[in-house]
């Protein structure tokens, strides 16, 4: 499974809960500068690397889970990596109390990943920055998702257009642009 765990561009983990023990794949190991795959004490080591803003979330989000409050670990944090400096990571975790594992027990084991979204929140604060910031109509499309955003100035010229348009883009769009 490490072998597995080391090809996924994500950071993967699976967490003991009991012996407070948290097996992690290569990714985690060189972001956060760790000694070894294995993590003794995984809840007090790991809260170093959590970024200040973030930490009670984190936490909270973590110890709802735990306590079956919410059925997966779900979210995005802030980071501090030793290499990187500050990263963003979407949490996804499992435990085995969830749907498919021990119905009505209590979770012994966690496993998940985080996905890296650093570039996604850095590009996204630029693009803000861009359509904030200028006085002239500005736009961004998300081709992927089917989405453009367009600057708040655009009411100036179609005062009751959505500034976030979703969907069909191009038939959306097009519907307010006389020939």
């Amino acid at each position: 499974s490490q072998l597995i765990s080391n090809g996924i561009d994500a950071y993967i983990f699976a967490y003991d809960i009991a012996y407070d023990i948290c097996y992690c794949n290569e990714r985690i190991v060189e972001a956060f500068d760790l000694m070894s795959y294995k993590v003794m004490n995984a809840s007090r080591e790991f809260r170093r690397y959590i970024h200040p803003d973030d930490s009670e979330r984190f936490f909270a989000g973590v110890r709802a889970f735990i306590s079956q409050q919410s059925n997966t670990l779900t979210g995005d944090y802030k980071f501090l990596s030793s290499s990187r400096g500050e990263i963003h990571l979407r949490a996804l975790g499992m435990s085995d109390a969830s749907y498919d594992g021990n119905p009505n027990g209590d979770p012994q084991l966690v496993t998940g990943c985080f996905t890296d979204i650093t570039s996604f929140i850095e590009d996204e604060s630029i693009r803000n920055n861009l359509i904030e910031g200028s006085s002239a109509i500005t736009f961004y499309a998300d081709m992927k998702h089917e989405k453009v955003v367009f600057s708040e100035n655009i009411h100036e010229i179609l005062p009751d257009v959505n500034t976030e348009v979703s969907g069909a883009v191009v038939e959306t769009v097009s519907e307010h642009i006389n020939p």
